[in-house]
């Protein structure tokens, strides 16, 4: 048998192997690779048509349903709506409609819970697909032209993945909700009929249900942070009816309301209590350095008051928030400039303004009648008219002092302040 030429036979050491050359006897030309391309561009162009209108019909699905069902009311053929709806469900729930409305002034439960029963049997009894046929058809409502049927859609959206409502008014007088529910993956079924009063006060009781829950875990939780201020910050928490007590203002229900929903979290608090901090409640209006009490800042002239060009003393001020300030200087921060003093900040603190400060250090002294740092000096982040930030000290006699300090000038009474982000 001759070899054939496409597996020419080679001999290694004795041995008889094959070598192959497998050629393409027809490649692929440009032409037809942008041939291919083109339907494979048209097919996916198909397909993405396809997937666009599947999901148009499938979010449509509920109103396909309702336009068939009001088809079949408008025929009047009564089996047919039954066949499409779920009989037993509407007729339970319109006796609960009926229970309710009937006791909604009694307290006790257990009045509705037994009446309730009883009108199920009377509805299951009473709405027959003739009837909800003419309810659908809006031909039962008091006050309308009979055969007057709906005039309007008041509004339509889902509730959720499975379920969809509508509302159907009559000549602006009455309103019903129809809702459904999904059976399938594009299918649905009429299942609960309510007078648009049943249905809102309905709304409205879940919704006051709703608020008094949300309201019963807000007071929880500004509890237990309040308590926790209070315990592991002792004399350092200094909460708004103390602030108003000793400083002669006063804050609104709300400003107070809204202090203590945003109290810090417990894990917060332990941060200030291992670090040496104070919690300050803000004022209830913004206060700058010119107008916080005068007889707590005895400075050794008025320049930073009266000079038009020491404009941190007008335009920084505190507000009503919470205040986290350490109770001294920043550990390691004397002897050492601004820019070494910054470094030495830990993640999440900041070095607070003068005003920010001298509200923490003031409050303080106001309601505790003690001075929360010892006779040491303070920077803070506020800059004077010659560029250096100013610093804040308490002077031996009483009271606090207010200068600059240039920022590569050192003392070993020079600190950093420094506070919390809030």
């Amino acid at each position: 048998m001759g070899a054939d030429p496409r597996f020419p036979l080679t001999t290694r050491r004795g041995r008889t192997t094959f070598t192959s050359r497998l050629t393409l006897e027809h490649p692929v030309n440009e032409e037809s690779s942008q041939r291919i391309e083109s339907h494979l561009r048209t097919i996916v162009g198909i397909i993405t048509i396809a997937l666009i209108i599947c999901a148009v019909l499938f979010a449509a699905s509920p109103l396909l349903y309702l336009w068939r069902l009001m088809e079949v009311v408008d025929a009047g053929d009564t089996n047919g709506v039954a066949a499409m709806v779920d009989m037993a469900a509407i007729q339970d729930g319109l006796g609960d409609a009926i229970a309710e409305r009937v006791t909604q002034k009694v307290d006790r439960k257990g009045w509705r819970r037994v009446f309730g029963r009883a009108t199920r049997v009377v509805t299951r009894h009473t709405l027959s697909p003739e009837l909800l046929t003419d309810i659908l058809a809006g031909r039962v409502f008091p006050g309308t032209d009979s055969g007057a049927g709906f005039t309007s859609i008041d509004g339509l959206n889902y509730d959720g993945w499975s379920y969809f409502w509508i509302d159907l008014e009559v000549e602006e007088i009455r309103m019903i909700r129809l809702r459904l529910r999904r059976k399938g993956l594009a299918s649905w079924e009429l299942y609960s009929i309510r007078l648009k009063e049943d249905y809102q006060r309905t709304r409205e009781e879940e919704e006051e249900a709703r608020r008094a829950e949300r309201e019963e875990r807000e007071a929880a939780l500004i509890e237990e942070r309040t308590e926790a201020a209070r315990e592991l910050l002792g004399d350092d928490f200094i909460s708004p009816e103390e602030i108003a007590s000793a400083r002669g203002l006063r804050y609104s229900e709300e400003q107070t309301a809204e202090l203590y929903r945003a109290l810090p979290d417990r894990g917060t608090i332990e941060w200030l209590e291992r670090n040496g901090y104070t919690l300050v409640a803000g004022p209830p209006y913004e206060v700058s350095l010119l107008d916080i009490n005068s007889r707590f800042l005895l400075a050794g002239g008025d320049d930073w008051r009266t000079n038009e060009r020491e404009t941190f003393a007008r335009e920084e001020k505190v507000s009503c928030r919470w205040y986290m300030l350490r109770g001294g200087w920043t550990p390691n921060s004397p002897g050492k400039t601004w820019s070494e003093q910054v470094s030495l900040l830990q993640s999440g603190e900041t070095v607070p303004t003068a005003v920010e400060l001298l509200w923490a250090l003031t409050s303080h002294k106001a309601v505790r009648g003690t001075y929360l740092v010892s006779d040491m000096f303070l920077r803070t982040s506020s800059v004077d008219a010659n560029g250096n930030h100013v610093y804040v000290a308490r002077q031996n006699e009483g009271g606090f002092y207010l200068s600059g300090w240039d920022d590569s000038s050192t003392s070993d009474r020079l600190g950093l302040a420094s506070a919390r982000e809030p």
